[in-house]
């Protein structure tokens, strides 16, 4: 016999506290893999790039930093 979940419980969006988890997250990663490679400087764009590119999706996220990578690229 299948679980049947009530419909209070159920939902059809995203937490927004796991988006925001997720963000969190990110930029945490950015800022500590930036400070890594780039010692001596405040890794701050590393932090914001991180939080425009964070999509409620992996593959949304993904697709998201290509294009950002490639427009960063291509504007220099």
């Amino acid at each position: 016999m299948p679980l049947r979940l009530p419909a209070n419980i159920r939902t059809s969006t995203r937490v927004p506290f796991l988006q925001v988890a997720k963000t969190a997250i990110a930029m945490i990663l950015a800022w500590v893999t930036a400070s890594v490679f780039v010692p001596g400087n405040l890794p701050v764009f590393a932090t914001i790039a991180a939080l425009l590119v964070v999509q409620p999706s992996v593959n949304q996220s993904v697709g998201r930093a290509i294009e950002r990578s490639l427009g960063v690229i291509v504007g220099f």
